[in-house]
């Protein structure tokens, strides 16, 4: 099995495109393979901080896996102070010369949001879905003139 840090020998985020496949052999669960290896190339200096990373679509397609698999292994890295997300940007890698240490009171406002904007996501799928199908739907009312 190859490292997704073999990738990164001339420092070029554009070979980070590559397909990885998990190793079957592993005892650990999917999506903790797939936040190991970010965690790893984030430790070795291969992902810097600010650095964007893929899409959960190109991360799945890159791992072989489920979208739930890669929204698993990045809220473990999130929970870990590894990287931030940020609605309509992306998920970077997080700057630690924030002074901030992991787990601080940042690091829970954070994530306190992250979860709200997913709850409120989920919110408007749901009315969405609900508006869309509703057989129930009332008609106006109509005035009748005397």
């Amino acid at each position: 099995m190859f490292l997704l840090g073999d990738l990164f020998a001339a420092g070029d985020l554009a070979h980070y495109a590559a397909v990885m496949n998990l190793d079957m052999g592993d005892a650990r669960a999917p999506y903790l393979q797939v936040a190991s290896a970010i965690r790893d190339d984030i430790r070795a200096g291969r992902l810097r901080p600010g650095d964007r990373l893929p899409t959960v679509v190109e991360l799945t397609e890159r791992y072989g896996v489920a979208k739930m698999t890669v929204q698993k292994a990045i809220g473990e890295l999130r929970d870990e102070g590894l990287i931030v997300s940020w609605q309509g940007r992306g998920t970077f890698v997080r700057d630690r010369a924030d002074g901030q240490p992991p787990g601080s009171e940042f690091e829970a406002v954070m994530r306190r949001l992250d979860g709200v904007y997913d709850e409120m996501k989920q919110l408007d799928e749901r009315l969405t879905r609900l508006e869309s199908h509703d057989p129930t739907s009332r008609p106006r009312s109509r005035r009748r003139a005397d």
